[in-house]
């Protein structure tokens, strides 16, 4: 009986660590949203869906605002653990290439924004933070997002090259290569139209 109870208590370990790994999984806005209304597969190589939304500034943003900048899209949620764990990554990303033609916008797709002020001042990010409520406009409409966090990484052209689902170690150094390939080599950097 003993055996059974480490048994258990071994394979809900297990369960927890692979759910941290990966990200925050299925409570995604592709999981709630479902249907017809969910994002098309993989959005790589195609242009990025166009958006606007409010900031937390109070200004609206569109897609349309980054034309001409490497952009990172970033859809989090003040729950998501591995979220907490990107923003401080993503702020050095953001300050160390923003002059450099650079754009970072994180989606909060909470259902109400109660504790993201709490979230953000405790993180301290300088990039900016608009709002998709329960991901019914944009999150899992227009982007696909598998898991908590999901990062799409859009070239100077507007179409997105990388697609990240989930936050683990050696995230913040693809990051910085794939931004730095894209600020260096213009928005089709890998050569194909």
């Amino acid at each position: 009986m003993q055996f059974v109870s480490k048994l258990t208590s071994l394979s809900a370990l297990v369960v927890a660590l692979a759910t941290a790994a990966v990200g925050c999984g299925g409570s995604s806005p592709d999981a709630k949203n479902g249907g017809s209304e969910k994002a098309d597969g993989d959005l790589t190589g195609k242009a990025a869906p166009d958006f606007s939304l409010p900031l937390k500034s109070g200004k609206q943003w569109s897609l349309s605002d980054a034309q001409g900048k490497v952009l990172i899209v970033d859809f989090w949620a003040t729950w998501c653990k591995p979220c907490r764990e990107s923003f401080p990554a993503l702020d050095e990303l953001y300050k160390k290439h923003k002059k450099q033609g650079f754009e970072l916008l994180a989606i909060n797709i909470d259902d109400t924004p109660d504790e993201v002020d709490e979230f953000l001042k405790s993180t301290g990010v300088h990039f900016k933070i608009g709002f998709d409520p329960g991901g019914e406009k944009i999150a899992g409409k227009k982007y696909p997002i598998p898991t908590m966090p999901t990062t799409y990484v859009i070239d100077k052209s507007g179409k997105v090259r990388h697609v990240h689902a989930g936050f683990h170690d050696g995230e913040p150094d693809e990051l910085e290569a794939e931004v730095t390939k894209l600020l260096g080599g213009g928005g089709d950097s890998d050569g194909d139209e």
